[in-house]
């Protein structure tokens, strides 16, 4: 199987390592953003990509999610 975002190879998983690991920092941002600032997940993903210190593959994930809707990938 390949990653979803890159083509690359990952195993039996959605995403390669490196986007699995962006993923799972995404998804506990978010769940320190919305107890601190109610904020919705596409409010916080916008936020994600607009800011300059987000990493390139956090990036990835957050646009796929928006351009898919396909928020599995953050195991909320």
């Amino acid at each position: 199987m390949n990653c979803i975002i890159c083509g690359f190879p990952s195993g039996n998983e959605k995403l390669c390592f490196k986007h699995a690991v962006a993923s799972k920092s995404l998804a506990e941002g978010y769940n320190a953003w919305k107890s601190a600032l109610g904020i919705s997940l596409d409010e916080y993903l916008n936020d994600i990509i607009k800011n300059r210190e987000t990493g390139e593959w956090a990036v990835d994930v957050a646009k796929y999610i928006i351009e898919t809707g396909d928020h599995s990938v953050l195991n909320l």
